[in-house]
């Protein structure tokens, strides 16, 4: 039955509340994360709260009848929300939501009445997003509205409520690390029963979602001690060797040879991983392919220019441009270590394009190792 306001019928009025959520939803043709990066992913994620409102224009879909002297479609409405963002992928929301007045005006024997009614509501859903380019983002959900409705007339007051299913659709912009923008429409089924006549209802809308913990710094690794040598050679090397029945000659300690820890920090373009001063790794390439024991770690990181996971994404193309040219110049792949961060870390703020370039890098760096000589020198006894 169409949602009408007119003699003998009180109406229902619609109300309509979408939803914010910071969250992402995985293609279907997204290839799954080999075992190391979900286990990276995990680390860097961690899920969060967030609250928020939003403002917008609702419009009941054929809200008269036809022989009406007025009728009012559309309507202001506004809602409060409350969120929990489960993973990148997926956020649950509650809302409390509120529209203004429908009405419509009819004649009836011989005179002008007025039919109103007003409609409020609490809503549950599901609600998955997408990244579509650096803090730009889309979004979907799905849920169910619990809805009251009351509407009034000469004839007096009836009320009412029940359930209907909703769903919609937007477009999301993250304009800091703890706020966000939303542009939304979403649709309602059948709002309203036999009771209060029903009709569909569509709104749209603007709002604003803040993210608690936002300001929070990621929780950094303890460091595990890790020994020089395996224990049965520490304690091989705490016995005391039996005294020998004839002398011998001692042998002459091998040299050492300290050889230093080197560090380049490559920088890139915005939102390149293309490796532009190849040169700047000469130095460090000869010395991994001079000593099979030397070893080199990469780190990358991004400004803070884009959203989290986009930049998760970058600066891991970045780690695996240079792992590949290092490949190609002979060093080999048991050498590398590799990691990346984001836009973590960052070496100085980004409130400048100057500082924004420095953020935008990898560090290669060798650790600190020893060589010895390998011929050991005879003494003869005395």
């Amino acid at each position: 039955m169409l949602f009408a306001i007119k003699p003998n019928q009180i109406t229902a009025l619609s109300m309509l509340l979408t939803s914010f959520t910071f969250s992402q939803f995985v293609h279907a043709t997204e290839p799954v994360p080999s075992k190391p990066e979900q286990e990276h992913k995990k680390t860097t994620f961690e899920s969060y709260y967030y609250t928020g409102g939003k403002l917008g224009i609702n419009r009941y879909q054929d809200a008269c009848e036809a022989w009406h002297t007025g009728c009012e479609h559309n309507d202001l409405g506004l809602g409060l929300f409350g969120g929990y963002q489960v993973n990148k992928y997926l956020g649950f929301e509650f809302s409390y939501l509120k529209l203004g007045e429908a009405s419509g005006k009819y004649i009836e024997t011989g005179v002008e009445q007025k039919y109103a009614g007003t409609m409020q509501g609490f809503d549950f859903s599901a609600v998955a997003s997408i990244d579509i380019y650096q803090q730009l983002g889309a979004f979907a959900k799905l849920g169910t509205m619990n809805w009251y409705g009351e509407n009034t007339s000469h004839h007096g007051t009836l009320t009412s409520y029940s359930w209907a299913p909703t769903a919609g659709a937007g477009l999301s912009y993250q304009f800091s690390k703890a706020w966000q923008a939303r542009l939304e429409y979403q649709y309602f089924h059948e709002l309203g029963n036999k009771k209060l006549g029903s009709t569909n209802a569509h709104f749209t809308s603007l709002g604003v979602s803040y993210r608690f913990g936002s300001d929070k710094q990621p929780i950094k690794p303890k460091k595990t001690h890790q020994y020089s040598q395996p224990l049965k050679a520490q304690q091989k090397a705490m016995e005391i060797p039996a005294r020998p029945t004839k002398p011998v000659a001692a042998p002459v300690p091998a040299r050492a040879q300290p050889i230093a820890a080197q560090q380049v920090s490559v920088q890139f373009d915005f939102d390149s991983d293309k490796l532009n001063k190849p040169h700047q790794l000469d130095n460090i390439i000869t010395l991994l392919k001079k000593y099979p024991q030397a070893s080199v770690t990469l780190k990358g990181y991004t400004d803070s220019k884009g959203s989290e996971a986009y930049n998760l994404e970058l600066s891991k193309r970045r780690v695996t441009g240079i792992e590949q040219y290092l490949l190609a110049q002979g060093v080999s792949k048991r050498q590398i270590t590799s990691d990346y961060f984001g836009e973590q870390n960052p070496v100085i703020d980004n409130l400048t394009q100057e500082h924004r370039d420095k953020n935008r890098r990898v560090e290669v760096t060798t650790k600190k190792f020893t060589i010895y000589d390998n011929q050991a020198v005879k003494q003869g006894a005395q």
